[in-house]
């Protein structure tokens, strides 16, 4: 954690052990929230978005972006282009749930 050290140069020396605590606690459960909430919204958006036969390829269960995305460079161009539009709908749904998240935190 590189910007942990400059951060808590403010912090007298017999309060570091607790301010670094909750520095690290503090981003770790964010991270943590950040990469649930994405990972779900994408996973989601994509099950909606995506064209039915496409997506009929890959099997419950199995995380859809991962699975997709070493095989758009190979897809025929009208569905290339339907999957890339699909993955742009998506990651616009996660900017503005975590813009959604960043207005609450800033409140």
């Amino acid at each position: 954690m590189v910007p942990t050290f400059p951060v808590l140069a403010p912090v007298s020396v017999n309060r570091t052990a607790h301010a670094l605590a909750l520095f690290t606690f503090v981003r770790t459960y964010s991270l943590t929230w950040g990469i649930t909430v994405g990972g779900t919204i994408i996973q989601n958006e994509l099950k909606k978005r995506l064209p039915h036969d496409f997506l009929a390829q890959f099997p419950d269960g199995v995380e859809i972006s991962y699975s997709i995305i070493p095989t758009i460079s190979t897809l025929a161009q009208p569905l290339k282009h339907e999957v890339q539009v699909a993955f742009a709908d998506s990651i616009r749904v996660i900017w503005y749930v975590m813009l959604a998240f960043c207005g609450a935190g800033l409140v």
